[in-house]
């Protein structure tokens, strides 16, 4: 379980905390991140960044009441 402090960002500001996953064994991705043979499946980044542009979209229309 890991230990962020994003909560406290949540106590003066909305937001959202989300994981995506980055594991593939296809790949030999499957090492968590404080594991010196860590490995990531980079074709998840562009959906990664289009779910948090998204997300970075939805807060600001929502803000401004689009």
């Amino acid at each position: 379980m890991p230990g962020e402090d994003f909560a406290w960002y949540l106590q003066d500001k909305p937001g959202c905390f989300a994981f995506i996953g980055i594991q593939n064994p296809e790949v030999e991705a499957t090492y968590d991140h404080h594991n010196n043979r860590f490995n990531m499946d980079d074709t998840v980044l562009s959906a990664a960044s289009a779910v948090y542009a998204e997300y970075a979209l939805l807060g600001y229309k929502k803000i401004n009441k689009f």
